[in-house]
């Protein structure tokens, strides 16, 4: 017999029928919008309060934010510097090949013949003041110093030949040159960094897209993974550095702790309401729960276009 309580909060078939069909339909639009994968974002900067900014304030955001979102630096390093040469251009051509990059530069194109007639030409312009005075004070002792580096196994060699520079005075102007950083090019244009006594062979990448994109840093961190291993394979060694690398850390990271975090949240929560009333009937209390985060995460990708993954994370 069915009591007046149990038939008043009993619905209608009709109700209950809808009910199911705005599930269906939900499910529906959440499982088209998830079509192309998760539309989550990592983008830290969209935490940060919203303004309507100008134009060139956009642009110079937009500037200040470049490096970070899409450059990406490779260092490879071997004991035989022109092997670290020859693996960083197989790097190189690598990731050239996945078609995630927009540039990949490994070397400098540079007018060498030019540049080697200008030095010579100008030699004694470019020479700085104690190099000159050197020369005018003490010729004899500059000339040994001359011999010292000829017959050095040490020194490098330089763009005008020593048949057209035998008193070194081209050498000695190319030296002096101001060098930015620890980078300089080879004579074949390649790349080349020193630090700690060791030469590393350099690959500026450009990603084509931004660092914050929900696929993009994942595949590429994939990339510069695989390809440590194949560097650390040939006996050599791989750095990496970019914005892009940190953000596929952060996605990872944020994934793994948002579905653990939720996971075990729901599994203790089942449990203690399992122990507790002592029937599985009581485990469908968590379907509404499902059915509210279905909802608004349907309704936030609906409303801004993404979710962003702290969301998920404080959610869970």
């Amino acid at each position: 017999m069915t009591s007046p309580t149990d038939h008043a909060l009993r619905l209608p078939a009709w109700l209950s029928s809808l009910f199911f069909v705005a599930l269906l339909g939900l499910v529906g639009l959440t499982a088209w919008q998830w079509r192309d994968g998760p539309p989550v974002s990592a983008n830290l900067l969209q935490l940060l309060p919203s303004g309507a900014p100008g134009e060139l304030e956009q642009l110079a955001e937009q500037r200040v934010q470049e490096p970070l979102n899409r450059d990406l630096m490779l260092l490879v390093q071997h004991d035989d510097e022109d092997t670290a040469v020859a693996l960083a251009k197989v790097v190189a051509g690598n990731l050239k090949a996945s078609g995630l990059f927009a540039q990949i530069r490994r070397s400098v194109q540079a007018d060498l013949p030019a540049l080697r007639q200008q030095l010579l030409d100008q030699r004694l312009v470019l020479l700085d003041r104690a190099s000159r005075e050197a020369l005018i004070a003490s010729p004899e002792a500059f000339i040994q110093q001359r011999l010292q580096r000829l017959f050095s196994p040490f020194e490098s060699t330089s763009l005008v030949p020593v048949e057209e520079d035998w008193f070194g005075l081209a050498d000695l102007a190319q030296r002096r040159l101001p060098q930015p950083g620890h980078i300089h090019p080879r004579l074949d244009g390649a790349l080349v960094a020193e630090h700690g006594g060791q030469r590393w062979a350099v690959i500026h990448a450009q990603i084509d897209g931004d660092a914050f994109d929900d696929k993009l840093p994942l595949l590429v961190d994939d990339q510069v993974r695989d390809a440590r291993r194949w560097v650390e394979a040939q006996q050599g060694e791989l750095l990496a550095a970019g914005g892009v690398l940190h953000a596929a850390y952060g996605q990872r990271q944020a994934r793994e702790e948002a579905s653990l975090i939720g996971s075990v949240s729901l599994v203790a929560t089942l449990a203690l309401l399992h122990l507790l009333f002592r029937t599985p009937r009581v485990l469908l209390v968590a379907l509404p729960v499902l059915v509210g985060a279905l909802s608004g995460a349907a309704a936030c990708v609906a409303l801004f276009g993404q979710i962003h993954v702290l969301t998920l994370v404080l959610g869970a």
